[in-house]
């Protein structure tokens, strides 16, 4: 993770520049925490433990490679930055607060293994949702 961050900032002001907006900046977020997604999907199957480990590790680095796209809410507001940050912060607490309490509950039904492929699967979700994310367009302007 202490990696993740810097690198992510680094490939999302690469990308940006090579292919401006949007896909310079919902490319890094999309990749990074979809395939963060699938890493939490694949790692409870794996029986060899370091292997496993070291899969989680990949899954929860990756998603701090996409903590730099905050650029993106600059880009999309100029006006309500602290708004949009607060709202897409709040929200991202808000699912961890519910996670935390639905991962009990998720074990219960659908045992260790399940519950972990479940939280995998949101996190897959939640980086496809990049692709509806458009830095290009303005909402000032709306």
């Amino acid at each position: 993770m202490t990696v993740g961050a810097p690198l992510g900032g680094v490939l999302c002001d690469y990308s940006f520049r090579k292919w401006g907006s949007p896909w310079g900046r919902r490319g890094v977020p999309l990749v990074a925490i979809t395939l963060s997604g699938l890493f939490g999907i694949v790692a409870p199957a794996i029986r060899d433990n370091t292997i496993s480990a070291i899969v989680f590790s990949l899954a929860a680095g990756l998603q701090f490679v996409a903590a730099p796209p905050w650029a993106t809410v600059i880009d999309i507001t100029r006006r309500g930055t602290g708004i949009l940050g607060g709202f897409m912060n709040g929200s991202g607490n808000l699912g961890s607060a519910l996670g935390t309490i639905a991962f009990p509950r998720l074990v219960r039904r659908m045992g260790w293994e399940g519950a972990l492929e479940a939280a995998g699967a949101t996190a897959l979700i939640s980086g496809l949702l990049w692709l509806l994310i458009d830095s290009s367009r303005q909402i000032d302007r709306a």
